[in-house]
């Protein structure tokens, strides 16, 4: 080989090196890009995630309090007044009758509020752990809003 087929031979290696370290560098970036476009897909993924269970949250005390208003509230207020009247009764079968009332009505208070508080803090969640607790509940969810989860 001569001089002059050495140096087309530099000037072909170079620029052949010089084309595979720009087409490296492309596929790094096409990845890094990639992998970027991925992260913001899961982030926005979470945000909708985050924003459906908050929802559900705010539901749930809504369906709460509207509970705790219309029935227990109800049931403790005409338990109180029946107790407020007692001493007004003058048959004193009457008042037994209207104490065992009252007493009904603190039962069916207190079941309510039970019941209230188990929907509050699950026993399924004592009985099957956390992992299986959260599967069941988003499996319950998964068909309001449309998402599967993993």
């Amino acid at each position: 080989m001569d001089t002059s087929e050495k140096g087309w031979f530099f000037t072909i290696l170079l620029a052949g090196s010089f084309l595979l370290f720009v087409f490296g560098v492309f596929v790094v970036w096409l990845i890094v890009a990639f992998q970027q476009k991925l992260l913001k897909k899961e982030l926005l993924s979470q945000k909708e995630l985050t924003k459906v269970s908050i929802d559900a949250q705010e539901k749930e005390r809504e369906r709460i309090a509207q509970e705790l208003h219309d029935e227990v509230s109800a049931m403790l207020s005409a338990a109180k007044m029946q107790v407020a009247y007692l001493p007004y009764i003058n048959d004193e079968q009457k008042r037994k009758e209207s104490l065992a009332e009252s007493k009904k009505m603190l039962e069916t208070s207190l079941n309510q509020i039970r019941n209230l508080s188990h929907q509050l803090s699950p026993s399924i969640l004592v009985a099957f752990g956390l992992e299986n607790s959260i599967q069941n509940y988003l499996q319950s969810i998964k068909d309001l809003i449309c998402i599967d989860f993993i």
